[in-house]
This record gives C-alpha cells, structure tokens and sequence, in this order.
C-alpha cells in the first residue's frame, strides 16, 4: 500500500515537472531565449520581452520580433504580471531542488512512511507555488473587477502607458491643487500649475521604470479618471541614476530653484521616517491615489485601492503611505490603516504616517 501511495505522489511530482517545463516556455524571451528578465510588453500586440533584448532590437528594427507588427519604445511598459509570475517560478525551482537533495542524503536513513510524507510535501509545495503563479498569469486586476459592481459597468484599471504620463500627470495636478506638499513645494508662484505638471510627469515616468503606476479608465470615453503609484515590498526609495535619467535635470529650470529645494528637502524627512518606521518590515508603499472629484461620491478610489491591498493580503504584506489632510485620512483608515506616527513641526503641516496589516485570505 505504501509503494502505491509513492508511486502516485512520484507521478504528481512528474507531471509537475512536465507543467514546470511548459511554464518555462513561458517565461523565455523570444530574443536572447534566456530566462526573462524585467519584462516589458508591448501595448500593441501584448507580447513580452527582456527589456534590455527588446531595447537593443528596437535600435535597428521598429517592429515586433514575433509578430512584426510596428513597435517603438514607447509602446513597452513593465510587465509587473510575468515579474512576478518569474519570481515565484524561480522559487518553485529552488524549493524542489532543495527538498530532492535533502531526501537524497536521508533516504537511507528514513523509513518508507516517512520518505511519503516527504514526497507529499514536495508536491504541496509545489502545487501551491504554481497556483500562485496561475493566478498571477490570470491578471491579479481582473479579481479586483469582478468583485467591483461599479467598476464592471463604467470603469477599467489597468497599469499606465508611457504615451498617457501627460494625461496621468494633468490629472495628478488636477487633483491635488490644494494638497499641503504641493502648496509647501510651489508655494504661490505663478508657474505653479505648469510646474506641477512638468513634476508630475517627471514623477510618473521614473515610476514608469522604478514602481507601478496603475490608472483608472472610463471604459465608453477611455478617459483616465483615477491614478495610483505604489512601490512593492523591498523596492521602495529613489534612484537618482533613474531620476536624471528621466530628465529630473532640468528640475531648476521647470519648477525654480526653491520649489526643487522643498521636494528635496521633504523627500528626506518623509524617507528617514518611512525607514525608520518600517525597518526591515516587508510591505507596499502607496506614493499616492487620486481620482477625479466628481468620481469620489462613487467611491472609486475604493475600487483603486483595493487592487493593490488585495494583492498585499495574497502575499501577506503590509501597506504604507503618508497623507497630509482630514478626508485623506479617513478614506485610509475606512480600510484597515492605522496611524503610525503623526508628524509636526518639520514641515508647515501636520502629516500623518500610516501602515495597515495584512488580512488573511480565507
């Protein structure tokens, strides 16, 4: 009975070899056919790649490698989905590995019951990390729409397109005109609204490359009517390599010298703080939400939000963010955040740091 019952777990665990391979093939850039690395697809035709083969392709042909449709720089942006489903595979190896050698240097000394529990827990483990990866593979958003009345009807979220950073950074200003950060970093020079713009953009761009930038679109008008920028666990803080990259250089010329030196000045405090606060704690760091005003009564920051705190709660990890007024506050706190710290005096305002746990998944 016991021989039958390894014979079965042996067979699982080769047909999850047989599934590892076809996931495999999956994860190959169709360029260098080496193992993806920071994915990127194209908006046209839905195809991924290693950003750096498909980058380097682009600099001699203008189209798709597989399809041959056209294909510029600007059509690719991260594909956070393939990433992650990467990642997860790249630990399923690992962990199969590990347990075939371990029970390798103990199969002598173990009995047979014993080596089938083993057995049975390669293949749960294996099992749950390719469930993991399926869901991932199926587009994490689209578990946020179906659970979303309102979103089903009128509105679709899905990451940003580097050719919409214009439209994402007007919305962002149209938003936050009167937000205590912008009105300390621009105080009331007459460039403010074109400065903010031109930040924003800057922004969105290096969060492009660096972070995920989700938006919020009407699904008759394709109007972007919400916006969210969050970093995932152990990727938050800024590269300055990145940043200048994005042109952040011409900062003195588009937002004046003073406005530049309050960013920099609160980007400091709010990092030590945020460090400080966090330490080694793994979590999402929301940068900032926003949605139309006419769009708040139907609580479609609600719709917003959750798709990275459902996300959170799949991978058992907190959130993070800072906000600076009353009504900002309470929307975050209606979903689980809780005031960490509240910091005065530093800054002209009051801002308050807030952090929610995970929520088991049943």
């Amino acid at each position: 009975m016991e021989v039958d019952q390894n014979d079965k777990e042996l067979h699982k665990i080769n047909n999850l070899n047989k599934q590892s391979k076809e996931l495999q093939n999956i994860f190959i850039d169709p360029i260098s056919l080496d193992l993806i690395e920071d994915a990127v697809i194209s908006s046209g035709c839905g195809h991924s790649f290693s950003q750096d083969t498909i980058e380097s392709w682009l600099t001699k042909k203008q189209t798709c490698p597989l399809c041959h449709s056209p294909l510029s720089l600007s059509d690719l942006t991260p594909n956070y989905t393939l990433r992650d489903a990467i990642k997860l595979y790249g630990e399923m190896i690992d962990n199969k590995n590990l347990e075939e050698q371990q029970q390798q240097e103990q199969q002598q000394e173990h009995s047979n019951q014993q080596q089938l529990d083993r057995s049975q827990k390669i293949t749960s483990q294996l099992e749950d990390i390719q469930k993991q990866i399926a869901y991932l593979l199926q587009d994490q958003q689209q578990h946020v729409l179906k659970n979303s009345p309102v979103m089903q009807q009128k509105d679709l979220i899905r990451e940003l397109w580097q050719k919409e950073t214009n439209e994402a950074a007007i919305l962002l200003e149209s938003t936050t005109r009167n937000d205590e950060f912008i009105d300390y970093f621009f105080g009331q020079v007459s460039w403010k609204q074109s400065g903010t713009i031109w930040y924003n953009s800057k922004m969105i761009e290096y969060a492009l490359k660096r972070a995920r930038v989700t938006g919020m679109f009407n699904k008759t008008t394709n109007q972007l009517t919400g916006l969210m920028i969050c970093q995932p666990p152990f990727e938050v803080g800024v590269s300055i390599t990145q940043m200048l990259k994005v042109g952040m250089y011409g900062a003195p010329l588009k937002m004046g010298i003073q406005p530049l030196a309050r960013v920099l000045k609160a980007f400091d405090i709010t990092d030590k703080i945020h460090q400080e606060l966090t330490q080694d704690l793994p979590h999402w760091y929301i940068n900032c939400i926003c949605v139309q005003s006419t769009d708040r009564r139907l609580k479609k920051g609600s719709d917003l939000l959750l798709s990275v705190l459902q996300l959170a709660d799949s991978q058992m990890v907190h959130c993070y963010t800072e906000i600076s007024n009353q009504s900002s506050l309470q929307f975050f706190q209606k979903h689980g955040f809780k005031i960490v710290k509240t910091v005065q005096d530093i800054l002209p305002f009051t801002f308050y740091c807030l952090l929610r746990d995970p929520k088991q998944i049943l």
